[in-house]
C-alpha cells in the first residue's frame, strides 16, 4: 500500500500571511517543533486533533484547504 502524501503549500501560504513560523506556530498549538516540521516538510498526514489547534491558532474555517490535498507524484 502507498503512503498518502500531501501538499501543505495552502497551509505554508496562511502561515506566512498570518505571520507564523513554524516555530511559533508550534508553540501556539503545543505541538512539538521536530513534529510540525516534519508534517510539512515530509507531507505526512497530521492528526485531527492537531489540525484542528493549527486551524484555530491561525483562524481558519476549514480543514480540507489546508489538509487533506494529497501530493501528486
Amino acid at each position: 500500500m502507498k503512503k498518502m502524501v500531501f501538499d501543505y503549500s495552502a497551509l505554508k501560504g496562511a502561515m506566512r500571511s498570518k505571520g507564523y513560523t513554524l516555530e511559533k506556530l508550534a508553540a501556539a498549538t503545543g505541538i512539538g517543533m521536530s513534529t510540525l516540521a516534519v508534517h510539512v516538510s515530509r507531507g505526512t498526514p497530521f492528526r485531527v486533533d492537531q489540525a484542528i489547534g493549527i486551524c484555530q491558532v491561525l483562524s481558519l474555517e476549514a480543514l480540507e484547504p489546508y489538509f487533506c490535498v494529497r501530493k501528486v507524484r
